[in-house]
């Protein structure tokens, strides 16, 4: 399995701290890359913005080096256990209470397969040509009152307690509880979207089908079309990685080529082996038989390998910046190489300096709460 374009979002909103974390970090992931994670520091936590990064970035670089023959809920489960005793002694170390978590969500891809885990509620989805194949249960107390039938999704929405989640990586000693999927039917062109609870505030199920569907190619307009959505409109932070997958050793646009010319050589060969053919049933062949053998001419096509115009894999590594009038979005292949972005392969892009939030019209006030308690009773109630 190849990857063929990697989109990301990493937006603060129309809060005062950016508290979600990407990994690989913005601006840096590649086509080589196998590992994301997205991670949501829970809002009403002391300090989220550094239980989000020190999580992804323990388990990001555990994984990174490692094989990922035997992934399992045991193996994520031990990361997320070592990766809260670095968030605890950072804690210790620097004066801070362990009032600090994190959500997790991550997809590493696997020749056949991808594998997904999460804790809380930052969401994995599988879209194929719009359709939304799969995605993960939050763990959150609206999700459970949706599943046990007692609102609709449309509830959810709107509910007074949607911002409760029940499973976190939390800085104290309380049960990590990681869920684990694996998805083995992955086809040319899957989109594998993680995301924060702030990007789901505007982004419908609907909404995501539509913009993943029928790009026709203007794999550009793909950012751009989930700012419209959330700018200035989202009260969290948004963030997101969408990748894009291939098949390997599959080289788009070569198929039609090839079935082209194996059947003009076919038409070719069959002409000479008639001709051959009347040649041996005939001495002396007739002049118009000569003329014909003497004016097949074999096509200077069919001389040649087949011209292949199409990149056999293609990143496009976009970072939107949105302003009143434009929104930036950028790619890169492995043949050309976009100004402001690396050629595959190349070192990473820095990411760029993000423009200052625009203030939303009227400042948003939360009435959440942030509290975390121990598991066996454990609510943890983020504020957007």
């Amino acid at each position: 399995m190849n990857i063929t374009n990697i989109y990301y979002l990493h937006e603060i909103g129309n809060k005062k701290t950016q508290e979600d974390y990407l990994w690989p970090a913005t601006g840096t992931a590649t086509m080589n890359d196998r590992v994301f994670i997205v991670c949501d520091g829970v809002g009403g936590s002391q300090n989220g913005e550094v239980a989000s990064k020190i999580v992804a970035d323990y388990v990001g670089n555990a994984l990174k080096t490692a094989p990922h023959d035997h992934l399992s809920v045991e193996h994520i489960t031990q990361l997320l256990y070592q990766a809260k005793d670095e968030l605890i002694a950072y804690a210790m170390d620097n004066g801070l209470n362990q009032d600090m978590a994190t959500t997790f969500s991550l997809v590493v891809l696997q020749p056949g397969k991808a594998f997904i885990a999460w804790c809380g509620d930052t969401r994995v989805y599988h879209v194929r040509e719009g359709n939304i194949l799969y995605q993960t249960e939050d763990h959150s107390l609206v999700h459970t009152l949706v599943k046990n039938g007692e609102i609709t999704e449309e509830e959810a929405q709107h509910h007074p307690h949607k911002n409760i989640i029940l499973h976190a990586i939390k800085a104290d000693e309380s049960i990590i509880e990681v869920a684990t999927h694996v998805i083995t039917d992955i086809q040319e062109g899957d989109y594998f979207l993680l995301c924060t609870d702030g990007l789901l505030e505007q982004i419908s199920a609907s909404d995501l089908q539509s913009i993943l569907q029928n790009n026709n190619g203007q794999h550009n307009n793909i950012v751009s079309r989930f700012q419209e959505k959330c700018f200035a409109n989202t009260r969290d932070n948004y963030s997101m990685y969408l990748v894009q997958t291939g098949i390997t050793g599959k080289k788009a646009g070569t198929g039609p080529k090839k079935s082209v010319y194996a059947f003009l050589l076919l038409l070719v060969l069959s002409a000479g082996g008639l001709i051959a053919f009347f040649m041996r049933q005939n001495q002396v062949a007739p002049k118009s038989i000569r003329r014909a053998a003497v004016n097949i001419v074999l096509p200077d096509t069919l001389t040649q390998s087949p011209v292949i115009d199409t990149p056999e894999s293609i990143l496009v590594l976009e970072r939107a910046r949105y302003d009143s009038t434009t929104i930036n979005t950028a790619s890169t292949t492995p043949s050309t190489t976009t100004v402001g972005l690396p050629a595959a392969n190349t070192k990473p892009v820095k990411d760029p300096v993000p423009p200052k939030p625009v203030a939303a019209p009227q400042k948003v006030k939360s009435k959440d709460t942030a509290t975390v308690l121990p598991l066996d009773s454990s609510l943890f109630n983020r504020t957007n």
